[in-house]
């Protein structure tokens, strides 16, 4: 899905690069109970941050993926859905196994 380094403990600072859609810049951990939650605010501080939020759960010998922004600019919406769209099906290829996507074909 892309790059990420940084303190990757609650409250902790990182810097992220996602392969598919170019983005770079930095988030920060709001939450974290592993093996259900990650809430993350990206660009924290800045004028248009925007909270990011993934939720596990189990169902049956399958585990449900939850994925949820709030905060995107509303004349971006269809950009930031294509682009998480493109980053989920990476996530996907990557645990079947297979390679990532060519968002740039999409």
């Amino acid at each position: 899905m892309g790059e990420i380094e940084g303190d990757l403990c609650l409250g902790g600072e990182f810097r992220a690069r996602f392969f598919a859609s170019g983005w770079e810049g930095t988030g920060r951990v709001e939450a974290c109970e592993p093996p259900r939650l990650l809430l993350q605010t990206m660009k924290p501080g800045q004028q248009r941050e925007h909270v990011i939020e993934i939720r596990l759960a189990a169902d049956g010998d399958q585990t449900t993926l939850v994925w949820e922004e709030r905060g995107m600019p509303l004349d971006q919406l269809a950009a930031y859905g294509a682009g998480i769209q493109v980053h989920v099906e990476d996530l996907a290829a990557h645990l079947g196994g297979r390679e990532r996507c060519d968002a740039d074909a999409r």
